[in-house]
């Protein structure tokens, strides 16, 4: 009795489709975690309007809050457009 444990082996054809499959599906995740990610930081900057009436206020009676809010946007924008376009190259050549 022979056993065959060979796995079906994929075509030379097939696997560009695979990655670019694999790629798409990293990528996605990434827009899905910075859409997140942005909408939690909108609602905070909402709620803080409500709870202090829309005055502006300082961080450390210098720095206008909304301007933290912005640059942690930018922030996680840059990041994890950087840290993306990486994941996803790395996904497509498959050097995960």
């Amino acid at each position: 009795m022979s056993e065959d444990n060979s796995w079906p082996v994929e075509s030379s054809s097939t696997v560009p489709l695979l990655r670019a499959r694999n790629a798409l599906i990293e990528w996605t995740a990434h827009i899905l975690v910075v859409a997140g990610l942005l909408v939690g930081f909108w609602l905070i900057e909402l709620l803080m309007h409500w709870l202090w009436k829309d005055s502006e206020r300082f961080l450390f009676g210098i720095i206008p809050l909304h301007w933290v809010f912005d640059a942690a946007d930018l922030a996680i924008l840059g990041g994890f457009l950087l840290y993306g376009i990486f994941k996803v190259l790395q996904t497509y050549r498959g050097n995960i």
